[in-house]
């Protein structure tokens, strides 16, 4: 490791270096050494195998990138506390490392809907980790397709790719800037 960080601090410096670019060296190389260290925990953290039942059946109907993301997310639930609020359809899901901070779900049992306040599912069309960490503690054992943003299912990809390819090959698709 550390002939790896001399010639990290030989690669970025001269030889006629003043000492505040020495030390500037050895700073920019702490940051790099920071920043892959912790780019390896988070790749790390997402590549464990998810295998949750909540997730399974849902994402063999999602595209492959909806399907990354919510696998992505429900292994980040597994970091997440969930506790009941005084409103038996409401929970509060907090990071175990933080009990203060915390967001709010609520799971209608009769229909099935569920809400945020991170807003994840409304903005991106994708259950967050809150949601999955509250249907956890439910004991929902799996997630409903309707659930999810139309545009993130494969049907809905597959449907409606060839009316675009179309559109674009008889140059029906309106665009704001001209090409000259």
């Amino acid at each position: 490791r550390q002939e790896s960080i001399n010639y990290q601090v030989k690669k970025s410096l001269l030889a006629n270096s003043t000492l505040e670019r020495i030390i500037d060296g050895f700073e920019n190389v702490e940051t790099a050494t920071a920043a892959k260290m912790l780019q390896a925990v988070i790749d790390t953290k997402l590549t464990v195998g998810t295998d949750d039942p909540i997730i399974a059946e849902v994402c063999a109907q999602l595209t492959s990138y909806a399907a990354k993301l919510l696998k992505a997310e429900s292994s980040l639930s597994l970091s997440y506390v969930c506790r009941k609020s005084t409103d038996p359809n409401q929970f509060h899901i907090s990071h175990k490392d933080c009990d203060e901070k915390y967001r709010l779900v609520a799971i209608d049992p009769d229909t099935g809907d569920c809400t945020c306040s991170c807003r994840k599912p409304i903005w991106h069309g994708i259950l967050c980790r809150h949601l999955i960490c509250a249907l956890r503690w439910c004991n929902i054992l799996s997630c409903s397709i309707k659930m999810f943003n139309p545009r993130w299912r494969k049907d809905f990809v597959d449907s409606n790719r060839p009316s675009v390819m179309a559109d674009v090959a008889f140059h029906k698709v309106s665009t704001s800037r001209t090409v000259t």
